[in-house]
């Protein structure tokens, strides 16, 4: 009976260490599952960047395409002419009035430079 008594008690004490070390394993496991999740979250991430960059890499791709096509077609040469043509424009205006400043303050420097000294000689002041 005695033997019983301590044959159960070891039993209940090899139980109580496997029990022990279910736990142990069932916290690791916990662990491990954390981290599976955490990893896969950033994989998520990633890969949702991942196919945000892919979208606006077709979207440039998909321009790049329709401009080529605009070139081939002629539509985009055209329109760059058109717009040369403006800017060859708004450049000769600018520049003339460039030259009209220029010019109006050259003619007063003439005349500051004779009310100054009436022998100055005007010829060194030369319009380029």
């Amino acid at each position: 009976m005695e033997s019983d008594y301590l044959d159960t008690k070891l039993r209940l004490k090899d139980t109580q260490l496997s029990l022990g070390g279910m736990e142990e394993r069932a916290i690791r496991a916990e662990k491990k599952e954390e981290e599976t999740r955490a990893v896969c979250c950033v994989l998520e991430n990633s890969l949702a960047a991942s196919e945000e960059r892919g979208q606006k890499i077709e979207q440039e791709l998909r321009m790049a395409q329709q401009t080529i096509q605009d070139v081939h077609s002629g539509q985009l040469r055209a329109q760059w002419i058109e717009e040369y043509k403006a800017f060859v424009e708004f450049k000769k205006l600018v520049l003339d009035e460039c030259d009209a400043f220029y010019i109006q303050g050259f003619v007063e420097s003439r005349e500051k430079a004779v009310m100054i000294d009436p022998n100055f000689p005007v010829e060194r002041l030369k319009y380029i």
